[in-house]
């Protein structure tokens, strides 16, 4: 394989996050309609929508290396990994669109997404998830046929719930790892499936023996978690490294758990993490979790390496909404982690991003979180402080001149503080 459907996309990608990061639209403005075909099933790309059923068609795909690190993946030409990239490329294009005031493509590419994202629903969901799980759906590796009576090549069965064109083609009712994640960590999921793809790879990634509902419960409700698994009952994330940025990207998608899912696979200890590379005497990412999965793996690759930046982008939430960092938002999703700094970099200068938590009475309904933020001249944030207990905005106390008397939106797993100036501030969320 040359290349592959998923990373044609990444070019776009690549657009986009050097022109929030730098400032400079030149390139991207220059560029743009060239780029459009990078993003799957448009025109101009190798890989088209099929008018038939809406997905984009194409085997051409990667989903993970090593081969044997794909959770039994079955590959068919209408697949989750192709489809999820495709409306992770139009999603890219309407943002570029929009820093570039090119209005009637922010619509364009946005419709295309939007009827992607319904195909996707309607032909990639399993609402079982499979066999042998029975907490939720999950996304298939392929077409999801939901008519037992259809044979591949031959006409579609009257009524045919999948509606797959004229002859039926190939199926797939396999849910392997990746599916899910891809879908998730892309944007691909709608609200009403987000808890459920979100509980499919956590318990994809624990030991078999904590899937059942006493263990999602105390998962929920904040105790420890997990315990020691029994010895050898599971290598972590079934997934090579390359997917690990994915899976990370995916756990953090769901505001409900505030990051904890992500912190515990950051810090897991399985086979399969990046502190059992240090333990092999790793000082960079290697290509592979082990010799096991790739005998001739590399001691230095940068596909395993995305703590690097999910750590700034997701754990503490400092992201750019606009060129340049003109505007960001600070999202810290720190799980049960109790305290942290990070300074990033900017063009306009470093933003800095600190809390501090208390988690121990929980089970009173008791909580507090500190976020100290320090921005630099030229910057607004909006500014969310996790809401673990449905607290009120009358029990965040904001300090800094600049925000004093600010108005306080209360979201469902946060607190929101838009406008948030240059200088210094502190978040406060405690009882009175």
């Amino acid at each position: 394989m040359a290349f592959s459907a998923e990373w044609t996309v990444l070019p776009l990608v690549m657009v986009r996050d050097d022109l929030l990061m730098t400032g400079d639209t030149s390139f991207a403005a220059k560029h743009f309609d060239e780029l459009v075909a990078n993003a799957l099933g448009v025109a101009g790309t190798p890989w088209p929508i099929d008018p038939a059923n809406g997905l984009v068609n194409t085997s051409d795909v990667l989903i993970d290396w090593p081969s044997g690190m794909r959770d039994n993946y079955v590959l068919t030409q209408h697949n989750s990994v192709a489809n999820a990239f495709g409306v992770y490329g139009l999603d890219t294009l309407v943002e570029l669109a929009g820093y570039l005031g090119r209005t009637a493509d922010v619509a364009k590419y946005k419709a295309r997404a939007a009827t992607l994202r319904t195909s996707i629903d309607k032909l990639l969901w399993n609402a079982t998830g499979g066999a042998g799980w029975t907490a939720g759906g999950a996304y298939t590796d392929g077409l999801a046929c939901k008519n037992a009576s259809a044979e591949e090549g031959k006409p579609v069965p009257a009524a045919c719930p999948s509606s797959m064109g004229a002859k039926c083609l190939p199926c797939s009712s396999h849910s392997a790892f990746h599916s899910s994640v891809y879908m998730l960590a892309l944007g691909a999921v709608p609200e009403d499936k987000l808890a459920a793809t979100h509980e499919f790879i956590n318990a994809k990634i624990l030991p078999k023996s904590m899937h059942g509902q006493e263990q999602r419960r105390q998962m929920r409700s904040g105790a420890t978690w997990p315990p020691p698994p029994p010895p050898g009952e599971h290598d972590g994330m079934p997934c090579g490294g390359y997917v690990s940025q994915f899976t990370l990207q995916a756990l953090y998608q769901n505001s409900a758990d505030h990051g904890q899912a992500a912190l515990e696979l950051l810090t897991s200890t399985a086979k399969n993490s990046w502190r059992n590379m240090i333990k092999q005497g790793a000082t960079a990412s290697m290509e592979a979790w082990t010799t096991d999965e790739k005998p001739n793996l590399t001691w230095s690759h940068v596909w395993s390496a995305s703590p690097g930046f999910v750590i700034p982008w997701s754990l503490f939430g400092i992201q750019p909404t606009s060129p340049g960092f003109k505007t960001l938002n600070i999202k810290p999703a720190p799980g049960n982690l109790t305290h942290g700094n990070y300074t990033m970099p900017t063009v306009k200068g470093p933003v800095k991003a600190g809390f501090r938590q208390s988690l121990g009475a929980r089970a009173h309904g008791e909580f507090s979180f500190e976020l100290s933020v320090e921005l630099p001249r030229g910057v607004t944030a909006a500014v969310s402080v996790p809401r673990r207990n449905r607290e009120s905005a009358s029990m965040l106390t904001v300090y800094g001149e600049a925000i004093v008397g600010a108005k306080v939106e209360e979201q469902e797993h946060h607190l929101v503080v838009r406008g948030v100036g240059p200088g210094r501030h502190r978040f406060v969320l405690a009882k009175a």
